[in-house]
């Protein structure tokens, strides 16, 4: 596949891609939106609190990945616009061999960790905690699963399938509430459920497998794990490793540090609203996901092209996230009362307010974050969330206890806003900076030189 080939593809795939992408993930919010009411009333708030944690975990111990699934991406899709097709399966394997042992780390770190979590970290009545650390442990093995599913995700999109690659997630994404809703029929215990949704994160790694084998060229006997492809893999995840780590940390941390400070209740008052207000995400993360290799292609091929891109995003993104935002400020009392009672209407109406302007923030915020990983600077984007992660947790314990709930809304919306204002002045000092040139100093010394 040649470069002019690939941008090409890119420019026409672009919007089918991104109602993919946002199809993927907005299709099971029908399931969630009937399973999260029956859940809390089948579980309790103290598991449901605890299976929302589960989720998190599940959801975010990609982490792990330190930042490889999306190197791998961006790789795979330099090595096709190179040329370099013949190269792509050797990279795959030696990336996802690696992804394999960090993810068994992972796994590892967790199962010690499990107990202490349990008894001494998060405040959980006595009666639930045997059940919360067999789901613990439970959850461990998943997170080797979940953390080669995306680097063989990565494959897939970096080949520009992402019809295929929703075509697997969906159903998944279904799953993932359904499931659980089931298995509440049979049992209010969380080890059954946990257990369900290690199925189907299985199920999703061999469908992510196989399509990943069926799009890379046959290896011809060569040797797929190439030990001198590891330095180049680290050294381009580099600074990537550092968002991919500290970002989903400052996202979800939130509800680690309530059942800590606070109780199991208030983590369900916290994450109920929470979990509504961040799906309005899955349209931006489902945009960024499409225009991060576009970029990555663009900015080398057609800077104009890309700024233009970028322009249209922003706009786009503005368009799609104000009117909701500003209709949840406005009737969140009401609808609150109507989907889950006057009790959690009472105490999840003003986090679920602040929430959302943090959102609205955030998801502005993925088009200069594409562009600026895109653009061969993870290292900025990287110092950012290390400057960010250290303020973040000094403000949140005293805006907790002073404010309870509705101070963990503060900390991580005022995270968003600034995050955003950053970012966005990045990116112009990227544009800016790169407007007559033809390449990118991380194209020329390190990636494909250090691969081969």
């Amino acid at each position: 596949m040649k470069l002019h080939g690939l941008v090409a593809s890119s420019r026409g795939r672009t919007a089918r891609n991104a109602i993919w992408n946002i199809a993927g993930s907005c299709i099971p919010l029908i399931i969630a939106a009937v399973a999260i009411p029956q859940l809390i009333k089948k579980l309790g708030a103290d598991r449901f609190g605890f299976l929302t944690i589960v989720w998190v975990i599940i959801g975010y111990f990609g982490l792990f990945d330190f930042g490889l699934g999306r190197a791998l991406t961006n790789l795979v899709a330099r090595f096709l616009g190179d040329g370099r097709e013949s190269d792509t399966p050797a990279l795959t394997f030696t990336a996802t061999t690696l992804m394999l042992g960090m993810g068994m780390a992972g796994a590892g770190a967790l199962a010690v960790a499990a107990p202490v979590l349990v008894h001494r970290v998060l405040n959980m009545p006595l009666w639930l905690q045997p059940d919360g650390l067999r789901s613990l442990w439970a959850v461990s093995a998943s997170i080797p699963i979940v953390i080669v599913t995306t680097g063989f995700r990565g494959v897939v999109e970096a080949y520009q399938r992402f019809d295929w690659s929703n075509i697997a997630r969906i159903p998944q994404g279904i799953f993932n509430f359904a499931g659980p809703l089931v298995m509440v029929q049979f049992s209010s215990s969380l080890l059954p459920i946990v257990v369900l949704l290690l199925v189907g994160r299985i199920a999703l790694l061999f469908a992510y497998g196989l399509m990943a084998c069926r799009l890379l060229p046959g290896t011809q006997g060569g040797r797929l794990f190439k030990g001198d492809m590891i330095r180049g893999l680290l050294s381009f995840g580099g600074w990537m490793t550092v968002s991919a780590v500290i970002s989903p940390v400052m996202a979800s941390l939130d509800r680690f540090l309530i059942g800590t400070l606070m109780t199991m209740q208030a983590v369900t008052f916290y994450s109920t609203p929470n979990e509504v207000v961040t799906k309005l995400l899955l349209l931006p993360a489902g945009l960024a996901g499409v225009i991060f290799p576009a970029f990555s292609t663009l900015l080398v091929s057609d800077p104009n092209e890309a700024n233009r891109l970028y322009s249209r995003s922003v706009k786009y993104l503005t368009a799609a996230l104000l009117p909701p935002v500003a209709a949840i400020i406005l009737f969140s009392q009401g609808g609150l009362r109507v989907w889950l009672g006057v009790d959690f209407a009472s105490h999840s109406t003003l986090p679920l307010q602040i929430l959302s302007i943090g959102v609205l923030a955030n998801g502005l915020a993925h088009a200069p974050f594409a562009l600026i990983q895109g653009g061969g600077k993870p290292e900025w984007t990287g110092k950012l969330h290390l400057i960010e992660l250290p303020v973040y947790l000094a403000l949140f314990y005293p805006l907790v206890r002073s404010f309870g709930i509705a101070g963990a809304s503060i900390a991580w919306s005022g995270r968003m806003v600034l995050d955003a204002i950053f970012l966005f002045v990045l990116a112009s000092k990227l544009r800016t900076a790169r407007k007559t040139e033809t390449k990118f100093d991380f194209l020329e010394p390190s990636t494909p030189a250090a691969l081969t």
